[in-house]
């Protein structure tokens, strides 16, 4: 028999909640403060991905030190994101039906594989890109001076948009297995997803079409790769009357 959110407890779901956000913290924590000593080599792999800037500067007298502490921060909960999948799927992991389950290293391998593959993608293919179309509006009078607070912003606000955003397959192909979503239905709503698309990349990207598009276009391609992941998954859905 399995368990659902009203079987279980409200004290014990929220135990485990904080049991989970305790024990990512402190491997976040610890990774962000080995990440400090290497923030230096950090700003320089950033900055090799730009031409056109070969120095960045600072105006405020703690802001190189504040993004430095920023820089270690998001790098910890980069590192640790395995960790942090793991920690969200114990504690939906009684939730979830037995058949499931056995999938379930699977699936957070793959979350955890995508999630990188979203931000490389986005570091070494569309932060190039975007930054040489935003600095050609500067013209030949013009001397971009960027600032390191500004450089480590820029990369994080595409950046991290697209390691969640490659999540979309996994998260297709869970609900898929759960029955909640069809091949058909999303074959269907083709069109609405689309615009869905859009409104999510205008959320998650600065505020300019290019940026928008450079989000968009991925996202249906995996928009398109999650039906073919729901097909295979109908083949193996799960029945509420599977133990």
């Amino acid at each position: 028999m399995e368990i659902t959110l009203r079987d279980l407890p409200l004290l014990t779901f929220l135990d485990r909640v904080r049991k989970a956000i305790i024990r990512s913290a402190l491997v976040v924590a610890a990774l962000a403060a080995a990440a400090w000593f290497v923030t230096d080599r950090i700003l320089e792999l950033l900055l090799g991905l730009y031409d056109g800037v070969e120095a960045l500067v600072y105006v405020h007298v703690a802001e190189s030190f504040m993004t430095r502490l920023k820089l270690a921060a998001i790098t910890g909960v980069v590192a640790g994101m395995p960790w942090i999948l793991w920690q969200v799927y114990s504690v939906v992991a009684p939730l979830v039906p037995k058949s499931l389950r056995r999938s379930g290293v699977g699936l957070l391998c793959s979350a955890a594989l995508l999630f990188y593959a979203g931000l490389l993608f986005a570091l070494y293919g569309v932060l190039p890109l975007a930054l040489r179309f935003f600095l050609s509006f500067g013209g030949d009078y013009v001397e971009p001076m960027i600032r390191i607070d500004g450089l480590v912003g820029f990369a994080v606000s595409f950046a991290l948009p697209f390691g969640i955003i490659f999540q979309l397959p996994v998260v297709v192909y869970f609900l898929g297995r759960m029955g909640l979503v069809s091949a058909e239905g999303l074959r269907r709503y083709r069109k609405y997803s689309i615009f869905v698309i859009f409104v999510v990349a205008a959320i998650l990207t600065p505020a300019d079409v290019f940026s928008q598009f450079m989000m968009a276009i991925p996202l249906m391609v995996l928009y398109e790769l999650s039906i073919v992941l729901v097909r295979t998954a109908e083949r193996r859905q799960v029945r509420p009357s599977e133990d």
